[in-house]
């Protein structure tokens, strides 16, 4: 069985973001990370220098997703774009067939966020694609208080 082929839309770190993470966590698993976007050349390639040095990962750039979407043979996709893009990325994802995880916030910056998310959600589930949001604060809360007991104190 060949590997899982990945897309990482947003794939930089320009203020916070995830994306060499993903990458890197997804490689480590054995996922190739056949494709990265990121919006601006100067980004493509910065991104792409820190994966190959540091992760040792060498996708194909791009700096738009859709186009990248629609050019590489994927499996997934990874959306670690800012977050007002999400749901724009997700549209994009679901239009090209993929599975999908998404950083939170799921949606954002859109009216009524719940009742598109919701729409957004039984549309995956339509076509029968996976659909999963990263919300990694469940995980990390039992560190935040071994850190700061008195954070919950009254």
């Amino acid at each position: 069985m060949s590997a899982l082929r990945v897309a990482i839309i947003g794939a930089g770190r320009r203020a916070q973001g995830l994306g060499p993470f993903f990458a890197r966590f997804l490689a480590e698993a054995g996922v190739e990370v056949a494709a990265i976007s990121c919006a601006t050349e100067k980004g493509l390639h910065e991104t792409r220098r820190i994966l190959s040095e540091h992760y040792q990962i060498h996708p194909r750039g791009f700096t738009d997703a859709a186009d990248m979407l629609r050019v590489m043979t994927l499996d997934a996709v990874v959306i670690a774009s800012p977050s007002r893009s999400h749901l724009d990325y997700l549209r994009l994802a679901l239009s090209a067939g993929l599975h999908t995880l998404c950083e939170k916030p799921f949606i954002y910056g859109c009216d009524n966020p719940h009742a598109v998310s919701l729409q957004i959600i039984d549309s995956y589930r339509k076509q029968k694609q996976t659909l999963m949001e990263n919300v990694q604060w469940p995980y990390v809360l039992s560190a935040f208080r071994r850190l700061h007991p008195d954070a919950y104190s009254s």
